[in-house]
């Protein structure tokens, strides 16, 4: 059996899944929010104080990247390498 607070975490993370690829307004993005709404209800107040902050990190995350990109990871696009990885 699933716990809210684990549903809850999944659901973020693919909220953000969902934001990166730029489909933040997809049915598919608002149908994860609607299914979040039971367990949000079930978890305690430190439990939904972690996923907020959890929730601010990821889009921070998020924000920092877009302003600072990784060139690396241009330079990795579409060769199956990861940024870092010596030829």
């Amino acid at each position: 059996m699933t716990t809210p607070y684990a549903e809850s975490l999944r659901g973020l993370l693919r909220l953000h899944e969902l934001e990166v690829a730029g489909e933040s307004e997809s049915d598919q993005a608002e149908a994860v929010r609607d299914s979040l709404e039971g367990p949000w209800r079930l978890l305690t107040d430190t439990e939904k104080e972690r996923i907020t902050g959890l929730s601010e990190d990821l889009y921070r995350n998020l924000e920092a990247r877009e302003i600072y990109p990784d060139p690396r990871v241009d330079q990795c696009r579409g060769t199956g390498l990861s940024p870092g990885v010596e030829v």
